[in-house]
C-alpha cells in the first residue's frame, strides 16, 4: 500500500474505472489501482475530481491538502466511527487529574528516552562527547517521578528537548546550518524537513483518532486550546525521533 504525494503544480487527479490517474496537459504522470493506495496527499495547485473523492471515501482512503509551502490545510475522509462511549471514557480520564497527569508523564518519559536513544546510537566520530548531555537529560527526567503539575511536565519536556536538539544539530555533516529548532516558518532546510515530517505524521495520527472515535481536540499533555488537536500532539511526541528525526538524518546523509 502506497501513500501518494502529488506536488506537480497544475496536475489533475481523476479516475478511470477503479484506477487513479494523475495527469497534466493530457499527459499521464501516474496510474495506479485504488487497491494499492493507502492515502493521497496533494500539495499546492492540484485538482481532484468529485468522482475520485467519492470513490476514495467509499474505500476509506483519505485525501490530505497542503499549501505549496507544506502547511497542512485539511483532509477529506469517510464518515468516522460512531463510538460515543469511547469518547465518554476519554472525557472521564481527562477529568481525573491523577490519571491525566500520569498519562502526560508517561508520554514525556518515553519521548525523552527516544531522544536519548537517538543520541547514544548515532555513530559519533569523537568530535562530540554526548555523555554529559545524556546525563543531564536523565537527571531532568527524574523529576517526572515527583508530585508536579501539567505545566511542570511540559517544562521538563522543553528542557530535555533543548538539550536534544543541540546534539541533533551535530548529526548533520552537510553544509546546511541547524542552530536549534525553529518553525512558523522553519528557517533552514533541516527544520523544513522535520516540520514537514511532523505535519504528515500528525495528519496520520488525526485520521487514526477519527477512525476510532477519539476526541482529537482533548489532550492529556497538551491540554485544551481552541482549534488545536491536542491528543494528536500528545501521541506524536513518542514518534518524533524514531520516525521523523531518523529519516531526516538519513535524507541529508544520502542526498545533500
Amino acid at each position: 500500500m502506497a501513500v501518494i504525494y502529488v506536488k506537480e503544480q497544475g496536475a489533475l487527479i481523476q479516475k478511470r474505472s477503479e484506477r487513479i490517474i494523475v495527469s497534466k496537459n493530457s499527459k499521464t504522470l501516474l496510474e495506479l489501482s485504488k487497491d494499492n493506495i493507502e492515502d493521497i496527499a496533494v500539495v499546492g495547485n492540484v485538482q481532484v475530481t468529485t468522482q475520485v473523492l467519492q470513490m476514495l471515501m467509499q474505500s476509506g482512503i483519505d485525501v490530505s491538502y497542503f499549501s505549496y509551502s507544506g502547511k497542512y490545510l485539511g483532509h477529506t475522509a469517510a464518515e468516522s466511527s460512531k463510538n460515543i462511549f469511547l469518547r465518554f471514557e476519554q472525557y472521564e480520564l481527562y477529568h481525573d487529574e491523577n490519571r491525566r497527569l500520569a498519562f502526560a508523564k508517561n508520554i514525556v518519559w518515553n519521548k525523552v528516552q527516544n531522544q536519548i536513544d537517538l543520541i547514544k546510537n548515532y555513530r559519533w566520530s569523537g568530535e562530540y562527547d554526548w555523555k554529559p548531555d545524556v546525563e543531564q537529560m536523565l537527571y531532568i527526567r527524574e523529576k517526572l517521578k515527583g508530585d508536579i503539575t501539567g505545566n511542570q511536565i511540559l517544562g521538563i519536556e522543553g528542557k530535555c528537548s533543548n538539550i536534544y536538539f543541540g546534539a541533533f544539530g551535530k548529526m548533520f555533516k552537510c553544509k546546511c546550518q541547524f542552530n536549534g529548532r525553529n518553525r512558523r516558518p522553519p528557517k533552514d532546510p533541516i527544520n523544513v524537513i522535520i516540520s514537514l515530517g511532523y505535519t504528515l505524521l500528525t495528519k496520520e495520527i488525526c485520521s487514526a483518532l477519527d477512525a476510532e472515535s477519539f476526541e482529537p481536540y482533548l489532550g492529556f499533555l497538551h491540554g485544551i486550546r481552541y482549534g488545536r488537536k491536542s491528543l494528536a500532539l500528545d501521541i506524536i511526541e513518542e514518534f518524533r525521533q524514531p520516525v521523523v528525526d531518523r529519516l531526516a538524518i538519513r535524507f541529508f546523509r544520502l542526498y545533500i
